[in-house]
Order: structure tokens, then C-alpha cells, then sequence
């Protein structure tokens, strides 16, 4: 039990960690799709809680995709990794796009909205791709 707590410690630091510098981009990403500066801690809690339920979602759709499905449909392990991961990357893309859209809001208090959210989210999915590319 002390490993599982310590290993969950690990993985919210990290995320916390990660966020420091994904909310800089979340934060100018914003002002280019909504024309409004959000503060930089609305930023950092969208990617936060963003980050975290995105990963929630990866492990449930791993857990269903990599255990549940081949026992009820005898799927084969054939194609699993191309498949898990693309629904990951969706699952994921969603996830952050409804946590953009839920907790940055404008100058009247109102929320951003799925479809802000959702440009946010790919320009940020393009920046990622692109950084991974390079390295």
C-alpha cells in the first residue's frame, strides 16, 4: 500500500510539475482562439485537471481495450497497441478539450466552451506532435 501511495504521489507531482510549463502555452494558445488573456492560474488549473482526467481516461480506456474486450469478444492482441493508443489520443483530446472549455473563462465569468476548448486542445496536440518529431 505505501508503494501504490508513493507511486500515485510520483505521477500527480509530475503532472503538477508538467503543467508549470504546458499552462504558458495553454495561457497565449487562449488569447489567439478567444482574444482574451486568462490568468495564469485559470491556465494552470485547466491543464491540471485536464491532465489528470486525461490520464484517468487513458487507464480506463487501456483497462477496457487491453483486459475487457479480448475476454468478451475474443479479440486478438493483433493491431491492440495501434488501436489502444488511438483511442487514447481522442479520449485524451476530449477530455482536455471539455477541461479547457469548463474552467477558463472570459472577462464576464462565463465559460470558454467545448468548441474553444477543443481548438486549444489540437493546437496544443499539434505543438506536441511537432516537439516529438524534432526529438
Amino acid at each position: 500500500m505505501k508503494q501504490v501511495l508513493s507511486d500515485f504521489f510520483v505521477q500527480i507531482s509530475s503532472v503538477a510539475f508538467v503543467a508549470l510549463f504546458v499552462a504558458l502555452i495553454v495561457k497565449y494558445l487562449t488569447v489567439a482562439v478567444t482574444k482574451f488573456k486568462p490568468p495564469y492560474s485559470m491556465a494552470y488549473k485547466a491543464t491540471f485537471f485536464g491532465a489528470i482526467f486525461s490520464g484517468f481516461w487513458s487507464y480506463k480506456s487501456f483497462l477496457y481495450l487491453g483486459v475487457i474486450v479480448p475476454i468478451i469478444t475474443n479479440w486478438s492482441q493483433t493491431g491492440f497497441s495501434e488501436r489502444s493508443t488511438i483511442m487514447m489520443i481522442l479520449g485524451g483530446f476530449v477530455v482536455q478539450s471539455l477541461a479547457y472549455g469548463f474552467f477558463i473563462k472570459n472577462q464576464n465569468n462565463e465559460a470558454i466552451g467545448f468548441i474553444n476548448g477543443a481548438q486549444i486542445s489540437g493546437y496544443q496536440l499539434l505543438i506536441g506532435a511537432a516537439i516529438l518529431s524534432i526529438g
